[in-house]
């Protein structure tokens, strides 16, 4: 008995260490990603509790992502800018580990901290498309959801929701499928905008390399970049 209870809180401590390994990987943002963050005579960056793009000229609409797990929030700086640069304010929050489960009310301190925007919309990627889904489904005050390779959960059902809804998935995307996303339309309004990107990967929705389980991509990152750019803007406005 006690040989066994050793061995069996050995194999305890190995899977908390290597729960907490896992966890605290990352993946980190690219060049063009740190470029992004620099502030210029269009776009005030700061990067404090969370990352904020503040165009000189705003229309009073914030945008809030929340990134996929394990991705680093600057590693979508190149798409927040390009949604600043039209004169949106855009947010990316920092969750918990680089998990927005850990963190899924986040929007809430940007919110607060931004009374002068009087629409916002959120955001999110992969996981953090699941969690922006569930702050979606539960504060009134968002108007807009956009999903990145990503769909809600089963409890959150937002088919007679008013809220609009823009789905996109690239369709080289090795962690999920078109018919995954399909399968879940029955959750979103009958007026949801999806649009696959051909060519594209699930990595590619932000800039931080290539990602475990993915297909690789047969357009560049800066061509995908540029229809996530057009698409969104087009369903915002």
């Amino acid at each position: 008995m006690k040989k066994f209870l050793k061995w069996g809180s050995i194999a305890l401590v190995i899977l908390i260490i290597g729960g907490v390994f896992y966890m605290t990987q990352s993946y980190a943002p690219t060049e063009t990603a740190l470029k992004a963050m620099e502030t210029d005579e269009m776009v005030k960056v700061t990067n404090e509790d969370y990352i904020s793009f503040l165009p000189v000229e705003s229309n009073r609409t914030g945008i809030i992502l929340y990134p996929g797990a394990k991705v680093e929030p600057e590693s979508y700086a190149p798409l927040m800018r390009n949604l600043a640069e039209s004169s949106y304010s855009t947010f990316i929050a920092k969750m918990t580990l680089n998990f927005a489960i850990f963190s899924p009310n986040e929007a809430d301190q940007i919110i607060k901290n931004h009374p002068e925007i009087e629409h916002w919309v959120i955001m999110g990627h992969s996981l953090g498309g699941v969690m922006a889904s569930q702050y979606a489904f539960e504060n009134t005050n968002i108007e807009k959801l956009i999903l990145l390779a990503s769909y809600p959960q089963d409890k959150h059902d937002f088919s007679e929701k008013k809220i609009q809804v823009l789905s996109l998935l690239g369709s080289r995307d090795g962690l999920l499928d078109a018919e995954k996303v399909m399968s879940k339309s029955n959750l979103l309004p009958e007026d949801t905008v999806y649009y696959i990107i051909e060519g594209g990967n699930h990595a590619q929705m932000g800039f931080y390399g290539e990602q475990s389980g993915d297909l690789e991509a047969e357009i560049s990152p800066e061509e995908q970049l540029r229809i996530l750019t057009e698409k969104i803007l087009d369903f915002l406005n």
